[in-house]
């Protein structure tokens, strides 16, 4: 066995027994009530919540496919396509987009908060519990910048990341989908934004599954999110010098 698939393996099984820990012992939380508010104050000036996650490799929407990427990695590899392989393929190139992701982010100087959720997705492939991130019309000491800076890097990354759609909240407005090309790809929103109510259509999350999970809905859902806490005063130092928004 080579050794790139026993590093993969063993990621495997940490993240296996994570799945059995309670969330207080990975240094994650539930986002409450009164911290999904704090998002909501912090994004009044807009937000978009961006993830450069893909749970499967073909998609009928060619902005998102990752065929081509697939059979590239295949053939330098040496490997047939099964579905260890593409699993494989999957989260080896997950980890490499989000750490790239994270890298834009910080780039761009503004605000941000990474959380873990589920969201819909528009194309063939249903996303589940992965990395995503919020990020604010704020920069890193809190002053507003032009939405229109933040609306053109979600595009951006959309495309970057193949990703379907990229969550979109305009100041004072409500939120939409827009695909890489800045069209909106749901029907409808409002401004309705509404938490923890069982009777709404959420997507669900295939990876963990917790009882009475913390939601947040505006027409366009999503939930089950989780956020890091700060371990320690430099950790909190650290993170808010490189423009996380600490909740």
């Amino acid at each position: 066995m080579c050794d790139k698939v026993k590093n993969i393996i063993s990621e495997a099984v940490r993240d296996a027994m994570n799945e059995v820990r309670p969330m207080w012992m990975t240094g994650y939380h539930r986002l409450t009530e009164a911290k999904l508010n704090r998002i909501m104050k912090h994004g009044d000036s807009g937000m978009v919540v961006i993830s450069a996650n893909r749970s499967g490799v073909h998609s009928d929407n060619p902005n998102s496919d990752l065929t081509a990427e697939y059979a590239e990695w295949l053939d330098k590899n040496g490997m047939d396509n099964t579905e260890e392989n593409e699993g494989i393929f999957l989260k080896e190139r997950n980890k490499d987009a989000n750490r790239k992701l994270i890298g834009r982010i910080k780039a761009s100087g503004l605000s941000y908060t990474p959380v873990y959720g589920g969201y819909h997705g528009r194309d063939s492939v249903q996303d589940d519990f992965e990395p995503s991130y919020i990020v604010y019309a704020k920069d890193r000491s809190g002053g507003t910048v032009d939405f229109e800076t933040l609306f053109d890097l979600a595009k951006d990354w959309c495309g970057q990341f193949k990703q379907d759609s990229v969550y979109v909240q305009p100041p004072f407005e409500a939120p939409m989908y827009i695909d890489c090309n800045g069209n909106r790809v749901d029907k409808s929103s409002s401004k309705n934004f509404k938490f923890n109510r069982d009777d709404e259509e959420f997507c669900t999350t295939t990876k963990r599954k917790h009882t009475a999970p913390q939601r947040f809905t505006a027409d366009i859902n999503f939930e089950s999110f989780y956020h890091k806490g700060v371990s320690s005063y430099v950790d909190r130092m650290r993170r808010s010098k490189g423009g996380e928004f600490i909740l």
